[in-house]
């Protein structure tokens, strides 16, 4: 099995574990990361993270301060986007990064095209 393998499935993993506990994932590229993108979430009290997660994943996790906020990462599991929601397109001209321009709003009335039926 190839590591980078693992690691997509170790990321997926921890994201599924961290959104269950109400944390939003969030991409992150620290110092010395040479640019790669990695799984992050943003919190207020680490220790409150730290009592959510398994042993491996305390093991693993780095952290910055961000302000009055901490960014938990872990370098070596890769940052995964999730997959776009239906109502993350417009239903208009079906394009994702459609933002509202004028011949979507005036095709059917409604101020965001993000779902819903039209206007009347």
């Amino acid at each position: 099995m190839d590591p980078s393998d693992e690691n997509v499935r170790a990321s997926a993993r921890l994201r599924k574990r961290l959104e269950a506990n109400d944390y939003t994932p969030r991409e992150y590229s620290g110092r010395g990361m040479g640019g790669k993108s990695c799984l992050g979430v943003t919190v207020d009290f680490v220790g409150d993270l730290l009592a959510e997660l398994p042993k491996e994943a305390i093991r693993t996790a780095k952290q910055d301060a961000m302000g009055r906020q901490t960014i938990v990462y872990w370098p070596h599991l890769p940052w995964i986007a999730p997959a776009p929601k239906p109502e993350d397109f417009c239903r208009v001209c079906s394009e994702k990064s459609c933002d509202g321009s004028r011949h979507c709003r005036a095709a059917t009335g409604d101020e965001d095209n993000r779902g819903g039926a039209p206007r009347p």
